[in-house]
């Protein structure tokens, strides 16, 4: 929305996220992505482009992270389900000082190069 970021918090996590789901190999990693945003934000979104994607390692386990450049089709803003608690936009400036996921930490860096 206008050059920000859009953010959840999940009700047991205590940092923010970047909305979405895991996919598996043999989906599109696109329709997958519009979907957890829908069913976590209550949004309608087109995805335009990809953007990066990044690799991490969570308790032995390694995540790729696929971060997608996306336009709001229809829908407002709230909580969709009852794992999400908030959902909100930021700027840039303002993640700096959120507890962020370690995924969203690399798109920051990312963003902040």
């Amino acid at each position: 929305k206008e050059g920000k970021i859009l953010l959840v918090k999940r009700v047991k996590e205590d940092f923010w996220k970047l909305p979405g789901e895991k996919f598996k190999t043999n989906e599109e990693p696109e329709e997958v992505a519009k979907k957890g945003v829908l069913n976590e934000t209550g949004l309608t979104v087109e995805v335009i482009q990809l953007y990066n994607e990044y690799q991490f390692t969570h308790q032995d386990e390694q995540i790729n992270t696929l971060v997608f450049e996306s336009n709001i089709l229809k829908g407002e803003p709230k909580p969709n389900n009852e794992e999400v608690e908030k959902v909100e936009f930021f700027s840039l400036p303002e993640l700096e000082k959120l507890p962020l996921s370690p995924n969203l930490k690399l798109v920051y860096e990312d963003l902040t190069k």
